[in-house]
Formats: C-alpha cells, sequence, structure tokens
C-alpha cells in the first residue's frame, strides 16, 4: 500500500518541479518584454521611438516626466528619465543627457526591477565614454553586466559584452576589443532566438575594430554584411554607422568614393537628428578634402564642427577639430594662429591621459584583489602611482615648455616688428 500511495505523490512532486523550473526559465527569457508591456503606453511608444524618431521619443518622456504626481511609480519615472537621457544622448547633447541620466540613477537606488538598473547603467556608462571619463565608464559598465546577469537576460549580456569591446576600442586596447567581441559573436550564436538589430550592432562593431587593428579587407567585409542586413530591418543608424565605416576603410585606401558613402551617412543621420555621429562624420569628410586642397571647405566644416563639440562637450570631436585646424594652418603658413589651438589640444589630451592613467589604475586593483595577492598589489599599485606622479609631472614640464615656445615666438614677432619699426622710422 505504501507504493500505491507514494508513487503519485512522487509523480506529482516530479511535475510540480518541472512546472516550477519552466516557469523560471520563461519568467527570465522574457523579463525584458515583460517590463516594458508594464510601463505606460507612452512610455512604450517613446522606446519604439528611440531608433527612428528621438525627437518624438523625448517629447513624450518629458512629458511624462513633467506630468508627474505622487501616484506615479518610481520604476516609470525612472524609465522616463532614461528614455529621456538616451535621446538627448543620442542629439550628442552630452551635457543634458548627463543630468537626466544622473536622475534616473538616484531614482533606481528605490527600486529592485534588475533590467531597469541595468540599462541606466549601461546608458551612463555610455555617456562618461563619450566625455573620456572612463573610470567611472568602466565602473558602470561592471555595474550593468551584473544587474544584466541577475536579470538573466541573454540579449542584454551579448549586447553589455558588445560594450565592453566598445570600450577598450575607444581606449585604444584592441586585443581587448577584439576578445570581448568574440566573446559577443560566441554568445549570439548560441542564443535561443536571434535579433537583427544586435547582430547588425555586433557586425559594425567588429569592423570598426577590425579596421583600427588594420585588418581592413575583413572590416570591409563586416560592413557591407552589417549594411545588408541593418536595411532589411530599417535600422537606419545602423545603416548609417556601416556606411561611415565604409568610408573611411575607402579613404585609407585612396578611393573617392568615400565622400559619396560619408555624405549617405550623414545625410541619414541628419534625418533622425543623431547629431554627435553627423559631426564626426564631417570631420571625416574634411580629411578628404585636404587631399584636394579645399582649404575653404576644410576650414568652414572645421570651424562648425568645434563650435558644436564645445557647445555639447564632445572632448574627442573637439580635439579632432583641434588637431586638424592646427594641420590646416600649418599647411598654409599661418603659424601665428596655431598656439591657441595647439594649447587647446594639449588640455584635450592630458585629460584623456590621464583618465587612460587611471583606468590603468584601475584594472590593476581588480587583478590583484585577491587576499595573497596583496602585498604584489600594494607593490603594483604604487609603482603606477609612481609611474603617473612622473607623467604628471613631465605633461607639467611639456605644458611650461610648449607656452615658452609660444612666448618665445610671440616676442620673437614682436622683437621683429620693433626692429623694422625703427628702421623705417630711421629711413
Amino acid at each position: 500500500m505504501k507504493n500505491v500511495i507514494d508513487l503519485p505523490f512522487i509523480h506529482y512532486r516530479k511535475i510540480a518541479a518541472t512546472v516550477l523550473l519552466l516557469f523560471i526559465f520563461f519568467s527570465s527569457a522574457f523579463s525584458a518584454d515583460n517590463f516594458l508591456d508594464k510601463q505606460p503606453v507612452s512610455l512604450q511608444k517613446a522606446q519604439s521611438y528611440l531608433a527612428t524618431n528621438p525627437d518624438s521619443a523625448f517629447y513624450l518622456a518629458i512629458t511624462f516626466i513633467e506630468e508627474r504626481n505622487e501616484s506615479t511609480k518610481k520604476d516609470e519615472l525612472c524609465f522616463a528619465y532614461y528614455l529621456a537621457s538616451s535621446a538627448e544622448y543620442l542629439f550628442g547633447d552630452l551635457a543634458y543627457s548627463d543630468s537626466l541620466s544622473v536622475n534616473a540613477i538616484k531614482i533606481s537606488e528605490n527600486i529592485t526591477n534588475e533590467h531597469l538598473l541595468g540599462l541606466c547603467c549601461q546608458l551612463y556608462a555610455k555617456i562618461l565614454k563619450v566625455e573620456k571619463r572612463f573610470e567611472r565608464s568602466m565602473t558602470f559598465l561592471v555595474k550593468a553586466k551584473d544587474h544584466f546577469e541577475r536579470d538573466n537576460d541573454p540579449l542584454k549580456k551579448v549586447d553589455i559584452t558588445i560594450d565592453f569591446s566598445e570600450f577598450y576600442r575607444s581606449t585604444a586596447n584592441f586585443p581587448k576589443a577584439e576578445e570581448y567581441i568574440n566573446s559577443a559573436e560566441d554568445q549570439e550564436k548560441k542564443l535561443s532566438e536571434h535579433d537583427d538589430d544586435l547582430l547588425a550592432n555586433l557586425l559594425n562593431r567588429k569592423a570598426a575594430i577590425y579596421d583600427e587593428m588594420g585588418k581592413t579587407d575583413e572590416a570591409l567585409e563586416l560592413s557591407k554584411t552589417s549594411l545588408a542586413l541593418s536595411e532589411k530591418i530599417n535600422n537606419l543608424h545602423y545603416q548609417a554607422t556601416s556606411l561611415n565605416e565604409m568610408g573611411f576603410i575607402m579613404w585609407k585606401k585612396n578611393k573617392i568614393e568615400c565622400v559619396d558613402l560619408y555624405n549617405k551617412a550623414i545625410s541619414i543621420w541628419e534625418k533622425i537628428n543623431y547629431h554627435y555621429y553627423k559631426t564626426s562624420t564631417k570631420l571625416n569628410i574634411a580629411r578628404v578634402y585636404f587631399s584636394q586642397k579645399n582649404y575653404d571647405r576644410i576650414r568652414e566644416i572645421l570651424l562648425s564642427a568645434l563650435e558644436e563639440a564645445k557647445t555639447k562637450g564632445w572632448k574627442g570631436v573637439e580635439l579632432s577639430a583641434q588637431q586638424q585646424i592646427i594641420e590646416l594652418d600649418k599647411e598654409l603658413g599661418n603659424d601665428s594662429d596655431i598656439p591657441p589651438h595647439l594649447m587647446r589640444a594639449m588640455e584635450l589630451e592630458l585629460y584623456i591621459t590621464k583618465e587612460q592613467s587611471n583606468l590603468s589604475l584601475l584594472d590593476m586593483q581588480e587583478k590583484y584583489s585577491t587576499e595573497q595577492n596583496k602585498l604584489t598589489a600594494l607593490e603594483k599599485l604604487s609603482e603606477a602611482k609612481e609611474a603617473e606622479s612622473k607623467l604628471s609631472a613631465q605633461s607639467k614640464f611639456t605644458i611650461f615648455l610648449w607656452i615658452s615656445i609660444a612666448l618665445a615666438f610671440f616676442l620673437g614677432i614682436g622683437s621683429t616688428y620693433f626692429v623694422m619699426s625703427r628702421r623705417r622710422k630711421n629711413e
């Protein structure tokens, strides 16, 4: 009798366990979809507009924020700030995007939704990266990764791995960038359901890394594949990204069709108001005009890019514009116009170099954080800080040297002018 009674009990217990496991699997697999489905309709629309119409996405998100009341849920308000910040990030207004993102992060401290927490940290990491604040960017990338791991969203796990790859490409650590993009590709291949937007982005990022590493032919093929896929799914941003990368490769190959590819990318980014990418690509076109000696057009592009970069805090774009203006003035023999641009370029380079130095210290702290390596950690960190101190001293000396050269240059001009004036007077 005991067996007769126990067998059904065991059978039902197995069924219950199986159902529970299936529930856990499906709830984690579709957690992102469930999160979006639970949001107000206006925010769902804002999310859908981000890729093609960020103006509308921003309007819907900011309206929701302005009309909030005591009954507004924390996660909804947090998501609204995230969407508004995302739109401003795409517009290229980093200062405003940063401010909105900080608000989202603050509100997220009072919520428990891992998916939303991951989104907020991921976006803020991207903003910080463009601002060249690499140490903090890495901190929030790691936080985003942890949230997505706990959320167990396979797509976001791949997506954040791509972001790590792009981070290392931005800091010129191309072997590390390649390691992460290959890891993302391996993860993507194992997905039960593939996402074409995710794949198009992955191919674009891999093409950019390969191009930086001198694998231009492989990079070109990856960009072509990404372009075809982006056109199929009508993702305008990824289309423009592929066209821009193809243009850059063609420019390196001295092919004049690079201008047409650049202009197509700019046209798309203008259409969807992605100003940061549009301005960056215009700087690429300025490079082409150097070989054509179209100096008036070059200066027009560079000054416009410089003004926009300063207003919106795009340090990388501003540095590139300053460097090209220096190159242009050298070419035209306008030596007296160079010093102010040179000093600003050096200031930006020192800022970026310091951030990269801080990042290397952060990486070292993580690498030697275990108890058994504590002594090694102290030694290595001491060496790194000493090297950073030397770099800082060298940087100060370099600034002093360039200031001295600039002063000597202007004094030389002044003394020459004084001597010539005296000669004319004596004559």
